[in-house]
């Protein structure tokens, strides 16, 4: 994991506050950041999993730190999973892909906000040739 990646996705948490954690990988599932490793343990076969999905082998659902989130959207585009109050959200660019975290409260539903907050930052890897 590199030390600037991290930072990046720690960054783009203020920018973004309807996201609870976010990440940065590879379209193999290697991950290059993290912006908290301990609340959102990432790891490159739950990526692979997610991957595969997205390209059209569909799973109801995918483990991650003994979790299962229930896949609500697979597409090329997006993927979406979820478990209980928590949502993970993946946009792939064209060689990495953004990963982000959220967690509704009892005063927001964040997901469909933070669902909204990594497609603008995959938006925004892609127009720099992410």
């Amino acid at each position: 994991m590199s030390d600037a990646w991290t930072q990046q996705c720690q960054q783009y948490l203020t920018k973004y506050p309807a996201l609870k954690c976010l990440a940065i990988t590879s379209l193999d599932g290697t991950i290059y950041g993290n912006s908290d490793a301990t609340e959102f343990p990432l790891d490159q076969a739950f990526m692979k999993q997610v991957f595969a999905s997205m390209k059209g082998d569909p799973a109801s659902s995918i483990p991650l730190a003994g979790e299962k989130y229930m896949c609500l959207r697979s597409s090329p585009d997006c993927w979406l999973g979820r478990k209980e109050k928590k949502a993970i959200f993946v946009y792939p660019c064209r060689t990495i892909a953004v990963v982000g975290l959220s967690q509704d409260t009892e005063s927001a539903n964040n997901t469909s906000n933070g669902s909204d907050s990594v497609a603008r930052l995959a938006e925004l890897y892609m127009k720099s040739n992410y």
